[in-house]
């Protein structure tokens, strides 16, 4: 990815994306996503990345909080793991408000490499509670 290309996902991911920690069976798992009505911006950063998939989250005409089902389709893009972890290394320097979130992924999808540190549920619980306090929304 070009160093342009890296800033400018950087601002997308900050703007639009989230950075998660969900359970999968046997460990935790990673996972970045980026949600918009402009297929064609996901549809680029599946193409530059080079990883992930994009699909349509909410379908046109779906009701709003008004009630009113006058909305425009959503599609996200989204990969996980590995893949994740490496759209993260290259868009890190960029990052500002989803900085922190990607240090913590980071370092679990480092961690889970180690088998040890993967058969323990403690830390990863305990980081699956940290990225939580980091994207927890309103006051």
């Amino acid at each position: 990815m070009s160093v342009s290309d890296a800033a400018y996902l950087a601002g997308i991911l900050d703007g639009e994306g989230t950075v998660m920690l969900y359970m999968r069976r046997d460990a935790v798992a990673m996972r970045i996503m980026v949600s918009n009505t402009v297929q064609q911006l996901l549809t680029w950063i599946a193409e530059t990345t080079g990883v992930g998939t994009v699909g349509n989250q909410y379908p046109a005409g779906r009701k709003n909080n008004f009630g009113a089902s006058n909305a425009k389709a959503t599609y996200a893009w989204g990969c996980n793991s590995e893949a994740a972890e490496t759209v993260l290394t290259q868009i890190r320097p960029y990052l500002i408000v989803k900085a922190a979130q990607a240090d913590l992924a980071i370092e679990t999808q480092r961690r889970l490499r180690v088998p040890a540190l993967k058969a323990d549920r403690s830390w990863q619980s305990e980081y699956r509670g940290r990225m939580q306090m980091l994207n927890h929304r309103g006051i």
